[in-house]
């Protein structure tokens, strides 16, 4: 079944991220997150990392970072870019990724509390019968 085979790689992803990439953010929106898998479905992940490397250089180091059994769109924005798309109220990042979308993970400051670890929040994806809009 498409949904399980989905999770799988999501979990797979999400911790391949976590400890190789070392972001500050990972988000999951798409067809898993709302309940809509089809036989063609992908993964979606918007991840906010501090980095020099261009847009597509950014998606690039990531996909072959993770090397996904499945097909994963991954969007990759510096802090500052994800803020100014926030602030901006940009449809997608606004609608899909936050609106709809799910937190998977976020990295505790360091500047703030040294001694912090990244820790994954509770629920990474929803159950299928969780899958339901935010």
């Amino acid at each position: 079944d498409r949904e399980i085979i989905l999770n799988k790689a999501a979990e797979e992803i999400l911790g391949t991220l976590i400890t190789q990439y070392q972001p500050e953010k990972v988000f999951l929106f798409g067809s898993l997150v709302t309940g809509d898998v089809q036989e063609w479905s992908d993964l979606d992940f918007a991840i906010i990392k501090d980095t020099s490397l261009s847009f597509l250089e950014r998606s690039e180091q990531v996909a072959l970072l993770c090397m996904a059994p499945v097909g994963v769109d991954y969007l990759v924005y510096t802090p500052a870019e994800w803020a100014e798309m926030v602030a901006n109220q940009n449809p997608f990042i606004v609608e899909e990724v936050l609106g709809k979308g799910k937190l998977l993970y976020e990295r505790e400051s360091r500047a703030i509390f040294p001694k912090a670890r990244a820790r994954p929040c509770a629920t990474p994806y929803p159950t299928p019968s969780a899958a339901t809009p935010l």
